[in-house]
């Protein structure tokens, strides 16, 4: 039987070695994003309008698990991107993409105040 130390020893490198193997697993890498809009009172029906092809075609990113837009009902003119991706490099596909570009372009004069983005 392993002494007490040595069986502490032992199940330390074995919650090392698990931890590190769930770290090679997507879980770990997944990147979410939330990005909040103040639009300009009167603007929000445009906003949405100009946001659902961003919507459609950031849900058809490989690297995309998830893209929402949520709007505050006791405040309607702050918007919510709740994002979730594989990973950064799915991020950076996603910034790079024409749909984003074409949002970033459609929604200028629509904001009250620049983009707050979060990373987590």
């Amino acid at each position: 039987a392993l002494s007490s130390a040595a069986s502490d020893v032992y199940k330390r490198q074995r919650l090392i070695s698990i931890f590190a193997a769930y770290q090679s697993h997507n879980i770990m890498e997944k990147k979410t994003i939330v990005a909040r809009a103040e639009v300009l009172p009167g603007k929000e029906q445009e906003f949405i309008s100009k946001a659902e092809p961003l919507i459609q075609g950031t849900r058809a990113e490989e690297g995309n698990i998830s893209y929402n837009l949520y709007q505050n009902p006791s405040n309607p003119t702050a918007f919510i991107f709740y994002e979730e991706y594989k990973d950064q490099n799915a991020i950076s596909v996603h910034a790079a993409s024409a749909h984003f570009q074409a949002f970033g372009k459609a929604i200028e004069g629509l904001l009250a105040s620049e983009l707050v983005i979060e990373s987590f």
